[in-house]
């Protein structure tokens, strides 16, 4: 029953960092690819205004004249009977440019309201001029990250002399706690 216990905590463990590591890139796209991300915001002001330069620092600079031209169209297209559907076709065209500046793939515009709780916190923090909220949401979840990964590691130490099976679990547990504790460390240090 222990060694149970021990192999599904490897693969828990396991999962938990192929997840964090294999979601970020996921995660960042959707934000920027969301119809309430910050480029679509900027957009929106840009066509408000009628001035392009908010959205300019979103694409690289040999893209300027093709996104100079999309607003143009979509300045012309905002006072015609599809006028929603063009902002919709500038908001995809600006993010397409963008993504693919950073040979990111486009797969469509997002709903509102799916943006992952980090970025919102993120985005909340740089709003009000304060890091506080952004620290304490860090610093519970890595916490609570470290705990339940310590707790894990702790529990397979205490058997690991019991068994050749139990030492090898544990050694597994030990390495991905390692990698994780480190990759913090690595991740704190810029």
């Amino acid at each position: 029953m222990k060694r149970k216990t021990i192999l599904i905590n490897i693969l828990l463990l396991s999962a938990i960092t192929a997840i964090t590591t294999l979601g970020v890139c996921g995660i960042a796209s959707a934000h920027f690819d969301a119809l309430d991300g910050p480029i679509v915001q900027d957009v929106r002001k840009a066509l408000d205004t009628k001035d392009a330069t908010p959205i300019l620092k979103w694409v690289k600079q040999e893209d300027e004249t093709t996104v100079r031209e999309a607003f143009v169209r979509a300045l012309h297209a905002r006072n015609k009977k599809n006028a929603e559907e063009a902002e919709k076709w500038f908001y995809a065209k600006i993010i397409k440019v963008h993504l693919a500046g950073r040979e990111v793939p486009f797969t469509g515009l997002k709903p509102e309201g799916q943006t992952d709780p980090v970025i919102a916190v993120i985005d909340q923090a740089l709003a009000s001029g304060s890091p506080d909220a952004l620290l304490k949401h860090f610093i519970e979840d890595i916490t609570h990250g470290i705990r339940k990964r310590y707790e894990i590691v702790e529990a397979a130490y205490r058997q690991k002399d019991e068994s050749v099976a139990q030492g090898r679990a544990f050694v597994e547990i030990y390495i991905d706690f390692i990698h994780y504790m480190t990759g913090l460390k690595r991740t704190d240090a810029g």
